[in-house]
């Protein structure tokens, strides 16, 4: 998200403190001090689904590809998506036996293969809250899989629920 709001100069402490530790890195107590500093938003719109594309995609009236990567403890509580939507797993994109580290580029590419994305079209990735969809956009980013097809699109929370409007028995569970 914070790329969203145009702070590009982001990294990931991937496997966290362990790994960083493990890594030899240095640890210290010592609280830094840093001037304050003023950052200036910058929103792009194009990296955040609307409620209307993701429906749109649903239905078939788009070329986009919907992409439901939550984690798999939490997918396993569901069993509905949004209509033509792919499962694409965060729990093996972000490696949760490796301590969240985004998978490696080859087992990321076989993911992206199996679930069978195409990397020419435009990709809206999901997990129903936008927060574990956040890691995966950035797992499958690195693969190139929102590159190519132009616009780059994660569903957040921030965002009303796709279905809300509907009838509970015309939505997906995932939704209600």
């Amino acid at each position: 998200m914070l790329r969203y709001y145009g702070h590009d100069a982001v990294a990931i402490l991937a496997g966290g403190l362990p790994a960083w530790q493990a890594a030899g890195q240095p640890v210290t107590t010592d609280v830094p001090h840093y001037p304050p500093a003023l950052f200036s938003v910058r929103t792009r719109p194009t990296l955040r689904a609307s409620r209307d594309e993701v429906i749109a995609a649903s239905e078939g009236r788009s070329a986009a590809q919907l992409v439901e990567t939550q984690r798999d403890g939490t997918y396993a509580q569901r069993d509905q998506d949004i209509p033509k939507s792919v499962r694409l797993s965060a729990s093996a994109l972000l490696e949760d036996a490796r301590g969240g580290r985004i998978a490696e580029r080859a087992r990321l590419d076989e993911l992206i293969a199996s679930a069978g994305l195409d990397r020419t079209q435009r990709t809206i990735v999901s997990c129903g809250s936008g927060v574990g969809a956040a890691g995966a956009y950035l797992a499958t980013d690195r693969r190139g899989l929102h590159r190519r097809g132009g616009v780059r699109r994660l569903l957040d929370g921030m965002e009303p629920r796709p279905f809300a409007d509907r009838p509970q028995s015309a939505r997906p569970l995932s939704m209600l």
